[in-house]
């Protein structure tokens, strides 16, 4: 006798689709909004895009200053949208009026020669595209660096930019997904700009909150997913423990101060505020011939290993083997650095916004006066010994 055929399946309908997902990643009048249906983009007489209301009443304006007859406007699958002269020739793009968004092929840029820049602004509320407290951009300079600003102080920085990656972001997953460039045409100018890699879409965000989102497309769930953010704990907040004071995400607390310095207030300090940050115990001789506790007067140098980089860099054409000397002999240079792809680095006011991370940054030596370096390497060796001990216990 025949097996019996197992029993049919229940019926399941298909699952309805996902909606359609909406991303905007520009906005043309966001200090001017519209608070009904009543709105029109149009070319005008004068040849500009516009926005007008239910009263005709013009809201927005790409504001070219010259006529331009028979002008006529494109949206392009890059996201730019594009006005042409009747010769096709571009007159004005939105790629060079940054939103909150920063996409394939559009240029964060700053000019200090024509005082122009491209910059992203935040959203004010996650409804309300209207202009926020934080803004994104690079500042032109010989150390390429990016920021976010808050009410225009530094509130996150990306460390300098050695052609490759930024020192201050640990290697990601992205960097093989798409290339970033830094351009610069002439001095006190420059861009980022980026590519896309293996048909990966890709774009990064600045949030209300400040923080920058690189949203990765996934096709498994039709929708964006956060592969990396700006702010993974608080250490990447700009200058959290202060002038001579590193962040450390493990430590406990996650401030300390640079080795020969001290907190400025150790009550703050205890309470866990961290901002003015540290002081040096003894002053840099700079080859004086000063004696005292621990011998004659010369300063050396402590490396620190593994750190994002400070800010208010300078840098020189320098080889390596000549960066020791080259600050030991100048009484201003406080710390200096020789980092791939950038070369040497060195720092004559406070360092500020170091944090230490568990792999990849750079190393810093930090110039301490004889007497300071006596007591850290002693610290150290000592520190070392107790370790060995432990272990043969």
């Amino acid at each position: 006798m025949p097996p019996r055929p197992p029993p049919p399946l229940p019926y399941r309908p298909p699952l309805p689709p996902r909606p359609y997902v909406m991303t905007v990643i520009w906005v043309a009048n966001r200090e001017n909004p519209i608070n009904d249906s009543t709105g029109v983009l149009q070319i005008s007489q004068d040849g500009n895009l516009v926005i007008s209301d239910g009263q005709n009443s013009v809201v927005w304006s790409s504001n070219i200053s010259t006529y331009v007859a028979n002008s006529s406007a494109q949206i392009m699958d890059t996201g730019n949208l594009l006005l042409y002269n009747s010769n096709g020739g571009i007159i004005w793009e939105s790629f060079l009026h940054a939103s909150d968004s920063f996409v394939e092929k559009m240029k964060i840029f700053t000019d200090l020669s024509t005082k122009e820049r491209n910059i992203m602004t935040s959203w004010r509320s996650l409804n309300n595209p209207g202009p926020g407290r934080f803004t994104f951009g690079t500042e032109p300079s010989q150390i390429p660096q990016a920021f976010v600003w808050k009410d225009g102080y530094p509130y996150w920085r990306s460390g300098p930019w050695n052609g490759q990656v930024f020192n201050g972001i640990p290697t990601t997953k992205s960097l093989y997904k798409r290339e970033l460039h830094f351009v610069s045409d002439h001095p006190g100018s420059g861009y980022f700009i980026f590519t896309l890699l293996n048909s990966v879409l890709i774009y990064d965000q600045l949030n209300t909150s400040g923080i920058i989102l690189e949203k990765t497309w996934s096709d498994k769930i039709r929708d964006w997913e956060v592969t990396w953010t700006s702010h993974k704990s608080e250490c990447d907040v700009y200058g959290k423990c202060g002038n001579f004071g590193v962040c450390y995400t493990a430590g406990r607390p996650m401030c300390s101060c640079f080795p020969g310095f001290d907190p400025r207030s150790d009550d703050e300090w205890d309470e866990g505020n961290w901002t003015l940050g540290c002081k040096r115990r003894r002053s840099l001789q700079c080859g004086r011939n000063i004696t005292g506790w621990g011998g004659g007067g010369n300063d050396g140098f402590l490396k620190m290993s593994r750190v994002k980089l400070p800010d208010n860099a300078k840098w020189y054409p320098m080889f390596e083997t000549e960066c020791r000397s080259e600050c030991l002999n100048n009484c201003s240079c406080i710390a200096y650095a020789y980092y791939a792809g950038v070369g040497y680095m060195m720092w004559d006011e406070g360092l500020i916004d170091v944090q230490k991370f568990s792999s990849d940054g750079a190393d810093l030596y930090i110039r301490l006066a004889e007497s300071e370096l006596g007591k850290e390497i002693f610290f150290n060796i000592h520190v070392a010994l107790f370790r060995v001990s432990s272990m043969e216990a």
